[in-house]
């Protein structure tokens, strides 16, 4: 970009006098032309393909319009928890409001917590006691559900998980009544009383609780955030939540999840399978094989990405199981995709519970994106994020019973299973099989 295209740039924004600083900030932040080799996607997946440096624009907020697209895929990020959360177009709203002022709908880091700043997907770094991320929420009063306390501003799972937008999203929205949240979930939004028929400032306010004491600071983004919603309300696909919740009633308006399949609907079934005695799947030995290393979490070959940018939670899944039957990624943006491709094929088996070993089996989580599991036989599945919260990594391959997705805290409703389809390209040299 020239020089005089960059000023051209500032003075459309209508601050001529600032014209100056953005060809110096422009000159500097210019983003890299590759991703270094430790952010590199894993077997260069295509599906992960985020900026993961963050790089600035120039023009920065202007009237009610985000003039950069990392603050507008927060936007999106925010509005599509809210849709999951069900806490409609207020609740999206507040939460607009207040990242905005929290932080400017960036990724913001804590000079006084050091570990902060070794994530990768920082956007600028804060000072504010021990606040992180886009809500600046502190690990140290249970904000995580990782670690609380002191302790837990040295604990990278607490303190990442906080700059994780989706998961700071849900944190501030907190849980419906009725749920049973970890306690890093129980005073959100949705926990304040009444925050429905309250200004929407106060009960960001209570929430935040800022040195502001009347949420004026929240009231001032109210223009912003409004025009964010309009902008990306429709267009925003609702969010898987990073922590599920079961039970309880959501406490907004509208779900606004915008699923019109008859898949969706939770249920929460027995989640038992039996194996298949007639059916077998090649090659599904060496894909329990590499299933197993997948799921060692000292292991390098499979390390999830969505801790850090939770646009990208909802394809994860489908990646996982790709990668383990042996392809670069599933070729599928979702796991629903995914299920819908094998409908229309024939090779779906809705409400089957006989699987062979290696199956892929699809539930339906009450959004858009679903979730795939791999069924590696006895009753035992291979799965991403389910065994987060023990474990403290974040976006962990796992082996669970297969309970665990419909009996277990995920409540999700099975569909059925299909034999390994994928459309990725294969997995080559010592990783092929």
């Amino acid at each position: 970009m020239s020089i005089s295209s960059i000023v051209k740039t500032c003075e459309r924004v209508g601050v001529c006098a600032v014209a100056l600083v953005c060809v110096v900030t422009a000159l500097v932040t210019q983003p890299a032309s590759a991703l270094s080799a430790a952010q590199q996607n894993l077997y260069d997946n295509n599906i992960f393909n985020y900026d993961i440096d963050g790089a600035q624009s120039c023009g920065g907020t202007v009237g009610t319009v985000i003039a950069d697209a990392n603050q507008d895929k927060i936007a999106q990020t925010i509005i599509g928890i809210a849709k999951t959360d069900n806490v409609g177009q207020k609740g999206a709203l507040i939460g607009l409001m207040v990242g905005l002022a929290e932080s400017s709908l960036r990724i913001l880091a804590n000079s006084n917590v050091p570990i902060s700043k070794t994530n990768p997907a920082k956007q600028g770094i804060g000072h504010d006691h021990d606040s992180v991320g886009v809500f600046q929420q502190r690990p140290s009063t249970d904000w995580s559900t990782f670690a609380t306390g002191p302790a837990a501003d040295s604990n990278k799972a607490a303190v990442f998980q906080l700059m994780e937008p989706a998961y700071s999203a849900e944190a501030f929205f907190g849980s419906p009544a009725g749920s049973k949240p970890p306690s890093a979930l129980s005073h959100g939004l949705q926990n304040v009383s009444n925050w429905q028929g309250i200004s929407p400032w106060v009960a960001a306010q209570r929430v935040q609780g800022s040195t502001s004491g009347d949420g004026s600071n929240y009231r001032d983004q109210m223009d912003k955030a409004n025009g964010l919603l309009a902008k990306f309300w429709n267009s925003s696909p609702a969010i898987p939540l990073p922590v599920p919740l079961s039970g309880g009633s959501a406490s907004g308006t509208d779900n606004g999840v915008g699923c019109s399949s008859s898949d969706v609907g939770l249920t929460g079934g027995s989640g038992k399978f039996t194996d298949s005695t007639t059916l077998t799947l090649t090659d599904s030995a060496k894909m329990v094989a590499r299933a197993k290393k997948l799921a060692d979490l000292t292991s390098s070959l499979f390390k999830g990405t969505c801790g850090t940018h939770p646009a990208d939670c909802s394809h994860l899944c489908d990646y996982l199981s790709g990668v383990a039957w042996g392809y670069k990624n599933s070729g599928y943006n979702t796991a629903l995709e995914h299920w819908g491709a094998m409908k229309s094929s024939g090779h779906a088996h809705p409400g089957d519970r006989n699987p062979p070993v290696g199956a892929l089996l699809f539930y339906s989580t009450g959004n858009p994106a679903g979730h795939i599991a791999t069924y590696l036989g006895g009753n035992l599945i291979l799965s991403n994020d389910v065994g987060d919260p023990k474990s403290g990594h974040l976006g962990g391959a796992y082996i669970v019973p297969a309970s665990a997705m419909e009996a277990g805290p995920w409540r999700l409703k099975y569909l059925g299973w299909s034999d390994d389809i994928f459309n990725g390209g294969r997995l080559t040299g010592s990783l092929a099989f």
